[in-house]
């Protein structure tokens, strides 16, 4: 009877620890959020003075910092369906705010970020959480099934002092069709390469005379452009309507 209850608290220890442990102890920065028929990327011009994020302890909580709010709550893990579900989340208004940037396409406030979080806690939805390498820069991603989703990094986005320092500039961002590149100094572009927010080559172009690609075969999301030129390698976040 002993080694019968042994056997089955060892099943379940091992399938507790079947979550990926790099989700916990670290600060994940946001990068975008989708929800059923938008998508918010940052505004690379100006990043927010204090980081959007969320950090997700081994004790069951979470907490993180929106744009003018910081908020709690409590994860659960199903070891079974090896999904998440999120619980008691709380946002608390920051009033001064004390953050500065223009994140999203509405303004200073980002409001899919918030909305998702809340959504996810109320309806006590099941969630997909999956950390993943791209460039040397981990990544993680909340999903749910109604393909709603949550991308972060575990580096800060760019400041505005290394934004001016990039050689390149791309437009129109969002696009549809054709992205085009430019550079004050004339720099020329030997290789353009489109990556999935997982880290996946969807698409590689060698440059020899036009500074431009065409994405309108891709799919609506976000997408990761490797800019490689004389003065070495850039990359930049675009997104597909």
């Amino acid at each position: 009877m002993k080694n019968i209850i042994l056997i089955i608290f060892l099943i379940f220890t091992t399938q507790i620890k079947a979550q990926d442990p790099e989700i916990f102890d670290t600060t994940w920065y946001l990068y975008a959020s989708s929800g059923e028929t938008e998508v918010d990327p940052p505004i690379e011009a100006d990043p927010c003075e204090i980081p959007l994020s969320i950090y997700f302890e081994q004790n069951n909580t979470f907490y993180g910092r929106d744009v003018c709010s910081e908020f709690t709550g409590n994860w659960d893990y199903d070891p079974v369906e090896n999904v998440f579900v999120l619980s008691n989340f709380n946002n608390i208004v920051v009033n001064p705010c004390d953050n500065s940037c223009s994140y999203g396409p509405t303004g200073p406030s980002f409001p899919l970020f918030i909305f998702l979080l809340d959504r996810y806690s109320t309806n006590q939805e099941a969630l997909w959480i999956e950390v993943s390498q791209t460039n040397g820069i981990r990544n993680l991603l909340i999903s749910e099934p109604g393909w709603t989703w949550l991308q972060f990094g575990d580096v800060p986005l760019l400041s505005s002092s290394d934004i001016t320092k990039r050689a390149f500039s791309v437009y129109p961002n969002p696009a549809s069709g054709v992205l085009l590149f430019s550079s004050n100094s004339n720099i020329a572009i030997k290789r353009l390469t489109v990556y999935s927010n997982l880290g996946k080559i969807i698409l590689k172009k060698n440059i020899s005379s036009s500074n431009s690609l065409d994405i309108s075969t891709l799919e609506s999301g976000l997408y990761y452009v490797e800019i490689i030129s004389d003065t070495g390698k850039e990359i930049h976040k675009i997104v597909k309507i």
